[in-house]
């Protein structure tokens, strides 16, 4: 079995076959694309030449393997280390966190009993509020519940 051999310097495979050297140059942009060339080298039994050296695709396929896995273990020890910092800054009274909270309007209450009692259109008082529907009925849950509580121990 004859194998072709790839050479960068070339550009080409043994046999004139041409290949795009831009997969290679822009290999740690674009890690698909390197992935997918050693697949299809593979796939074609063409050996990789760099530096005089020649190359099974499959041994590269598995350093690029390898260094893909460290760097997502990288990625997430960032991410716990960010995290416990932050939720240390929290600890200490320090910062700001997630979404910022929506502050409702001191007549919130009174006002949406009001609109209830005269049978109004909710969604107007949202508008007027400048609030999303889903936090504004979310809230409008809590009242409801929380006076439907109080029916029930009076």
């Amino acid at each position: 079995m004859v194998m072709d051999v790839y050479r960068k310097e070339e550009g080409s495979y043994g046999g004139q076959r041409s290949i795009d050297l831009q997969m290679i140059r822009d290999y740690e942009q674009t890690g698909c694309r390197l992935k997918e060339f050693l697949e299809n080298c593979k796939k074609k039994d063409v050996k990789l030449e760099f530096r005089n050296k020649t190359v099974e695709p499959d041994w590269m396929m598995e350093v690029y393997q390898m260094i893909m896995e460290r760097t997502r273990e990288e990625l997430k020890a960032e991410q716990r280390a960010g995290i416990k910092r932050a939720l240390k800054r929290r600890e200490e009274g320090k910062g700001t966190y997630g979404r910022p909270r929506v502050e409702l309007p001191s007549d919130f209450e009174k006002q949406l009993k009001e609109r209830i009692r005269n049978q109004e259109n909710l969604s107007t008082y949202c508008e007027q509020l400048k609030m999303k529907k889903s936090t504004f009925y979310k809230w409008v849950k809590v009242y409801r519940d929380s006076w439907e509580e109080e029916k029930k121990l009076l």
